[in-house]
């Protein structure tokens, strides 16, 4: 298999874009954990423009809609995403 490098926005906008509040929460919350830096700033080293600003406000929930979620699926969602990221 040849070794293909660069982000697949495809997989972003269908990870990030169809993710519901606690998913969201989950996956920021397991990739800080995971890489010791936010999901936030991979985005916007990965990502630029219109594309970027439309993934950083699906992961970032509005503060009119606070959310506090149990973090016990937090693993089994990133896992998901990340299984859809390498698809």
């Amino acid at each position: 298999y040849p070794l293909i490098l660069g982000t697949d926005e495809d997989a972003l906008i269908e990870v990030v874009g169809f993710a519901g509040p606690s998913q969201a929460y989950a996956l920021r919350y397991e990739y800080a954990r995971r890489f010791g830096h936010t999901l936030a700033s991979a985005m916007r080293d990965e990502t630029r423009g219109d594309l970027q600003a439309l993934l950083l406000a699906f992961l970032d929930p509005p503060p009119s809609a606070p959310y506090q979620p149990s973090l016990a699926n937090a693993s089994r969602s990133f896992n998901m995403a990340r299984v859809s990221c390498s698809q």
